[in-house]
């Protein structure tokens, strides 16, 4: 024998789980993307696929991608700076390189343990 409360709530579950599910749909959008990849990729496979790519050449376009991403408010994603820290040194910037770093430390604190190794081989 079925009760009349348990009914209703069987039946209005579907409706209570569209509207709990319409009420998070704006969460989930965004204006802004959260990160801004745009030369990242390309700058990193040129540094390995072109074996006469100039470091310097390749930090000055990330670092350009850097300020871009800044002014239109995105952060750099995880990596980049440290890459960008990774070219300076190839470059011959080591404090160039050292900043790069530190700011990759601060900005993405779970990779502190592997910045703190490569900041200590910088050190005199």
């Amino acid at each position: 024998m079925e009760r009349r409360g348990e009914a209703v709530n069987a039946r209005a579950l579907p409706g209570a789980a569209l509207l709990f599910g319409l009420l998070l749909l704006p969460a989930c959008a965004s204006a802004l993307p959260r990160f801004r990849w745009e030369v990242y990729d390309e700058t990193v496979y040129r540094e390995c696929a072109a074996r006469d790519a100039d470091p310097a050449d390749l930090a000055r376009t990330l670092g350009e991608e850097m300020d871009r991403a800044a002014r239109e408010g995105v952060a750099p994603p995880p990596g980049v700076r440290a890459q960008l820290g990774h070219l300076r040194l190839l470059a011959g910037d080591a404090a160039g390189a050292r900043e790069m770093f530190r700011a990759e430390k601060e900005a993405y604190p779970e990779g502190a343990v592997f910045m703190d190794r490569l900041l200590s081989r910088l050190e005199p």
